[in-house]
């Protein structure tokens, strides 16, 4: 018999969304492109799958209804009767997420106490809206001209939040960002396969070996050794153990089913990466950050730290640096940091067999590092519009 499916709902980064529709494909989902990510359906194991193989999504999302409301009475009809028991048990804290733009039902405050009282009377729950996302189960409602969906939020945490990256160095890069860099740069290969839009992706396992010469606490490193190795990136840990989950809570999980999926995962990671990944940085302290998380996440024999600066990096003749140098508005404000930029050019120069990638703040810096740079994507991050940019 055929196994029940569910409507999930995945968010992208804007200006990234390429590169989770890629992956998704790779897991053998088919997700339809909508407003801010992609709607798929899928059983609860794919959803597991799904939260515990995505490198570059922060949520994995049940889509409980979409519906059109005009008025509060509309509201009230379509979201009384939705099955707000299959993710909050009595007492369990819940917090709401809503937006609306281009809507007759606008006032966003008005809508949460609305639908905070219905859910805590269908159910018992308890409505927490200043509780950490951790702790309490989230339900994301979004209205935009006059349409709403409802969805429960499956990860809890966000899934940036992988468990190793204990320690920081200035200016963290998100694991997600640094995993889609990797992706966008081309490191971790992928092929389409059969005919027809969308068909089917495969990734290819990386072999090529991999440099950051501004390696900060070891994000991008640590994330090439976790694809490298196979390992899911919630799963990023010496115990191949899993973080924990919103669905853990839910009346509906099924922690049998979620096991299987768990120990199918553990028996495909490699034992060893196979090439070397290597990062430097000139601050004593942002290695021994980056070696600390490395042995946190169960990658500590996968990679090497250094300190080195810039002009003292060891570049692999054959391989990829992918980085994420310093700008000035991140960490040096007011400070002209173009002879660096230059300093990178001309060292990337000196093993013209070696592809590159990074991440990129202002055009100014790309001119400083010579010619030949491709833009790959460019999206927002921090109040910032960040470009990837790529040559090889």
């Amino acid at each position: 018999m055929k196994a029940e499916t569910f409507p999930f709902f995945t968010p992208a980064v804007p200006g990234l969304e390429s590169l989770l529709q890629r992956e998704l494909w790779t897991l053998g989902l088919h997700p339809l492109t909508e407003d801010g990510g992609f709607f798929w359906k899928g059983t609860w194991r794919e959803f597991y799958r799904a939260q515990l193989m995505l490198r570059t999504a922060g949520r994995v999302l049940v889509r409980m209804k979409e519906f059109e409301a005009l008025t509060f009475a509309d509201l009230e009809r379509d979201c009384t009767d939705l099955p707000w028991r299959r993710f909050l048990a009595a007492k369990q804290p819940f917090k709401l997420k809503v937006s609306c733009a281009k809507s007759k039902l606008y006032h966003e405050d008005a809508i949460a106490e609305r639908l905070a009282g219905w859910i805590t009377t269908a159910t018992g729950a308890v409505w927490e809206p200043g509780a950490p996302d951790a702790d309490a189960q989230i339900f994301i409602v979004r209205g935009w001209h006059d349409r709403f969906t409802v969805s429960a939020d499956g990860s809890g945490d966000h899934l940036h939040r992988r468990g190793y990256r204990q320690e920081i160095a200035k200016a963290p890069l998100r694991e997600t960002i640094a995993a889609s860099l990797l992706h966008a740069s081309g490191w971790i290969p992928s092929v389409d396969e059969g005919t027809g839009r969308g068909a089917a992706v495969r990734f290819k396992a990386p072999t090529a070996d991999l440099t950051d010469p501004f390696c900060g606490s070891g994000t991008i490193v640590i994330e090439a050794a976790l694809a490298a190795r196979k390992i899911p990136p919630s799963m990023a840990n010496p115990k191949l153990n899993p973080r924990p989950f919103a669905f853990w809570r839910w009346p509906s999980f099924d922690p049998e089913e979620f096991t299987k999926t768990v120990e199918s995962l553990r028996s495909k990671v490699l034992d060893k990466a196979p090439m070397k990944l290597r990062g430097s940085d000139r601050d004593d302290g942002a290695v021994a950050a980056a070696i600390a998380n490395a042995r946190r996440a169960g990658v500590a024999d996968d990679v090497s730290f250094e300190r080195r600066a810039l002009t003292d990096a060891v570049l692999p003749e054959k391989g990829w640096v992918v980085t994420n140098p310093p700008f000035g508005v991140r960490v040096s404000e007011g400070k002209d940091l173009r002879d660096l930029y230059a300093v990178l050019g001309r060292r990337l120069a000196e093993v013209p067999g070696t592809r590159a990638a990074w991440l990129c703040s202002d055009s100014q810096f790309q001119v400083a590092a010579g010619g030949g740079w491709t833009t790959l994507h460019t999206f927002p991050n921090g109040g910032l519009d960040l470009t990837i940019v790529g040559r090889g």
